[in-house]
């Protein structure tokens, strides 16, 4: 998911990634606001906003990797998109704060 090099864009949700995660890939995509906590995520290549010499070689790099490889990531993304990305987990924290307050 490449994106222009826009503020609107800056502050994007990272719905779209999560989904691709979810679907078992590899994701390259641009840096936007909410992916901070998968940085350093094997399976996910973050590039600048608007960096299309960097999308490029990251597809490319994407593309070069064997299929087994590519499964693998694809594998660990759908992992981190059960463990780390279900709605269950994000809103786990909004339903312990409601819990607390209704105390």
């Amino acid at each position: 998911m490449h994106l222009p090099n826009r503020d609107v864009w800056r502050h994007a949700s990272p719905l779209k990634v999560a989904e691709f995660a979810a679907a078992g890939l590899p994701v390259v995509a641009s840096e936007v606001s909410g992916l901070e906590p998968y940085r350093d995520a094997e399976w996910l290549t973050l590039i600048p906003l608007g960096d299309d010499e960097a999308c490029k070689v990251a597809l490319v790099d994407l593309c070069g990797l064997s299929r087994e490889e590519r499964l693998r990531l694809g594998a660990l993304a759908q992992e981190d998109a059960k463990n780390r990305m279900s709605w269950e987990h994000c809103t786990a924290s909004l339903h312990e704060m409601l819990i607390e307050v209704k105390r």
